[in-house]
């Protein structure tokens, strides 16, 4: 009854890894129907638990996905899954949009500090009223849950526009009988393996992903940046969403950037190289004006519309706006598995 901070530094969300075996992808697998069931249990959750939290949670930190500080070993040239579609158990209960966002929307309606990171919609920032929020502090996926991808690569690639949709059929754990042919397909791949280190150590990565798809990301802008107002947040102390893209491609995508500067510097081939994508918005302090910092390249800006909400938000003409330059790293600061 006086709980007073919720801290989850992971939720179990999982997503697919590129392994070179064919096997070890489908032992590895998440489940797209498990996966998106999942998520509809926790936007159901949060929906029955509302009315019995307690007055005194004021504090909250839910990490869906688990870091990996030298980058993930994801393919991005893959097909991804729609996990906002309707499922069987609920065909209409969130109107077509992803329980997880409206989940941590209701949730923050009650809170003064929230920490994210989720694979989220721009239905986590619509219609919210969160009156005593100071710190609202977002990292999203550079995925959506609906399986559309944020970003692009540099020169517009971005080959499953859509996610696919997830059935009964075909998205759930296979029986017995598909888990002996996934065994006996690992047997042979093992008796065929010639690396040097072990199979599961062999990783076919492909991110190339780092090129924002303007279309898709100004609406994530747009919702963020509405949903700062005073009159929804007039305790607002900072506010911050972001996401960290990583260049890594594959071999024949690295060969058609060879010498290219739309991409990140780098070394060596098998390195990856990481940057922070985003915006920060710091409240007025006394008589003074609020500010607004982006860290989304020299090259790049939002749509007309973002631009105007945030010159609106902080009372100016762009003056009170910070442009700053992207900086790369092979490796991103792990932060505490506990609040400060």
């Amino acid at each position: 009854p006086h709980l007073r901070e919720l801290d989850c530094p992971w939720l179990w969300e999982r997503l697919p890894l590129a392994f070179s075996s064919q096997a070890l992808r489908i032992f590895s697998r998440p489940w797209e129907g498990p996966w998106r069931d999942a998520r509809v249990e926790f936007g159901r959750g949060v929906r029955q638990l509302m009315p019995s939290l307690p007055s005194s949670l004021i504090k909250a930190r839910l990490w869906f996905w688990r870091l990996n500080p030298y980058g993930g070993d994801a393919d991005q040239a893959v097909h991804m899954p729609d996990l906002v579609g309707a499922s069987p158990s609920s065909p209409s209960e969130f109107e077509g949009m992803d329980p997880v966002s409206l989940g941590l929307r209701d949730l923050g309606s009650c809170l003064a500090e929230l920490n994210i990171r989720a694979l989220i919609t721009p239905d986590l920032f619509r219609s919210s009223s969160w009156p005593h929020m100071r710190h609202l502090r977002v990292e999203f996926h550079p995925c959506a849950p609906d399986g559309r991808w944020y970003f692009s690569g540099p020169r517009g690639e971005d080959p499953y526009p859509t996610g696919y949709a997830v059935t009964r059929e075909e998205h759930y754990p296979p029986g017995s009988e598909d888990v002996e042919e996934t065994h006996a397909l690992m047997s042979r791949e093992e008796d065929e393996f010639e690396g040097d280190d072990e199979m599961c150590l062999e990783r076919r990565p492909d991110m190339f992903r780092i090129l924002p798809i303007a279309e898709r990301i100004d609406p994530l802008l747009l919702a963020f940046v509405s949903s700062l107002r005073r009159q929804d947040t007039p305790s607002l102390e900072d506010a911050e969403m972001f996401t960290w893209l990583q260049w890594r491609p594959s071999k024949d995508r690295a060969e058609e950037y060879e010498g290219s500067d739309q991409v990140p510097p780098s070394e060596d081939e098998d390195q990856t190289v990481m940057f922070r994508w985003g915006v920060r918005y710091d409240a007025p302090d006394g008589n003074g004006k609020g500010k607004v910092t982006w860290q989304v390249g020299e090259d790049w800006r939002p749509g007309e519309e973002v631009i105007r909400a945030f010159e609106e938000l902080v009372g100016g003409d762009g003056e009170d706006m910070e442009w700053e330059a992207f900086e790369f790293v092979g490796e991103r600061e792990m932060e505490a598995y506990i609040f400060d």
